[in-house]
């Protein structure tokens, strides 16, 4: 839709809840955000009664969702599409697909990306963990998929992307690690510091600045001690770095996730889901790149280790989640989820918040964070 005007809304705005809201879209962005009174017969009219209504959400890591997973693309055709499609049931209106460093599906996916414009409108490019990780902080990543750092190797990458690799997960202790986020950054790619077993004194030495963000801040990574500060501090220690934390109190316990709303800035958090391939579904068993996962109570954990996988939660109850463990305003929970995400990928100003010129993405929410309709 073009031109409506979506009224009776509690409107999560940037640094508040606004009751009572009415929000005009012309053209197909937003145009006002006014007090309920007289409207403008000549537009369509939605009534939001009451519910909550924020920004389309950003679903920043995520694998799958709903029995579609990343690594699909590998045998099947119009796995993003599918994806998309699901997501919106979550109120997820942009993603960033997450894989693993399999060179074969990352020509898929760029090629799909590179001829299909309605997806790079959603798609803002994808997010790959690895190649050059510690191994022995792969987390979930499967062996195959990881090596030391190599120059050929990520140039064969980057060329298959068609340059849609926007994010790159490495471990800064790594020998030649150095070279990596060279390249990485002069060809514009997010570079994340992850799945790393290093210390304070490896980051001090990469130099903080390097780094765009921190992949799901705890998992897969050296800790917060007070004898050997690893990567987990490094938000702490530096307020000025970006952080993915996942909130779906599993991935990080509760009262950590409490630390990191009373303590770090929230304004550098991005709150992610880590979703694959059952996330939406029933508990039970699935397949993910080949091997078999369990969805359950503790997460998706592979079968044959019980290594976990990822969430079986998408973004807007990780939200909820966030909120119940923490007590954060829900504006801040929603902000975390849609403007913070968009600013580090520099889409911000067209999408993540409620706000004139910014194009029209709305989600109609109840008290639980249930999608009750997307308006796009």
């Amino acid at each position: 839709m073009e031109n409506f005007i979506l009224k009776n809304c509690r409107a999560i705005l940037e640094n508040s809840v606004e009751q009572d809201v009415c929000i005009v879209v012309r053209d197909g962005r937003i145009h006002s955000i006014e007090k309920e009174g007289p409207l403008d017969p000549s537009l369509q009219i939605i009534d939001a009664d009451n519910q909550y209504v924020s920004p389309g959400l950003v679903e920043f890591h995520i694998h799958g969702c709903e029995d579609v997973s990343v690594d699909y693309a590998l045998h099947q055709d119009g796995v993003l599409h599918r994806m998309k499609d699901r997501l919106l049931k979550y109120g997820v209106t942009t993603f960033v697909p997450t894989l693993m460093a399999d060179p074969e599906l990352i020509g898929n996916l760029g090629a799909e990306l590179a001829y299909d414009f309605d997806l790079a409108c959603t798609i803002p490019g994808f997010y790959v963990e690895g190649p050059f990780v510690n191994k022995d902080k792969r987390g979930g990543i499967l062996p195959e998929f990881v090596r030391d750092p190599d120059i050929e190797h990520l140039s064969r990458l980057t060329t298959l992307s068609r340059g849609f690799l926007r994010l790159m997960t490495i471990a800064p202790e790594l020998s030649g690690i150095g070279a990596v986020i060279d390249i990485l950054r002069k060809a514009g790619v997010l570079v994340c510091a992850g799945h790393s077993d290093c210390s304070i004194q490896d980051l001090r030495k990469a130099g903080f600045g390097r780094f765009d963000t921190i992949t799901h801040l705890f998992n897969a990574m050296s800790g917060f001690s007070h004898r050997k500060p690893g990567l987990a501090m490094v938000p702490f220690l530096n307020r000025d770095i970006n952080y993915e934390l996942n909130g779906d109190g599993i991935h990080v316990h509760p009262d950590a996730l409490r630390v990191c709303a009373s303590s770090l800035d929230p304004d550098r958090s991005i709150l992610i889901s880590d979703a694959v391939v059952s996330a939406g579904l029933p508990f039970g068993v699935y397949e993910y790149y080949g091997k078999k996962v369990i969805s359950g109570k503790d997460g998706v954990r592979y079968r044959d280790s019980n290594t976990l996988a990822g969430s079986n939660m998408c973004i807007n109850k990780v939200i909820r989640n966030f909120m119940d463990c923490t007590g954060v305003p829900l504006y801040q929970a929603v902000k975390m989820a849609s403007l913070n995400p968009c600013r580090l990928l520099k889409i911000d100003q067209e999408k993540g918040s409620i706000a004139p010129g910014k194009k029209a993405e709305f989600v109609l929410f109840d008290d639980e964070m249930n999608v009750i309709r997307t308006v796009t």
